[in-house]
């Protein structure tokens, strides 16, 4: 799932995600480069699992975590209409 998470946001760029997300993507592309061409991805599921069993991926989001947690829930539903906004125009073009 992460694979395919990381690949979706490939697909919406130049968009962005959260913080957090943007962290574990890139933590995930130091190892594991965009699905391109079709390909085994025997090598690819191997340096994931090695990412999560490691704790890296817990390290990368924990200090964006912290960051949000004052914001209330409509600075969050504001922003979350945003991102949508931003995808529908994109979607437009």
């Amino acid at each position: 799932e992460i694979l395919a998470a990381c690949q979706a946001l490939e697909n919406f760029r130049p968009l962005k995600t959260t913080d957090a997300l943007e962290a574990v993507h890139a933590l995930v592309r130091e190892k594991v480069p965009p699905l391109g061409v079709d390909r085994y991805m025997t090598a690819d599921i191997e340096a994931v699992t090695e990412i999560i069993r490691s704790g890296a991926i817990v390290e990368a989001v924990q200090p964006h975590l912290a960051l949000h947690s004052h914001r209330t829930a409509a600075e969050m539903e504001a922003e979350i209409l945003e991102l949508r906004a931003q995808l529908a125009e994109k979607e437009t073009k």
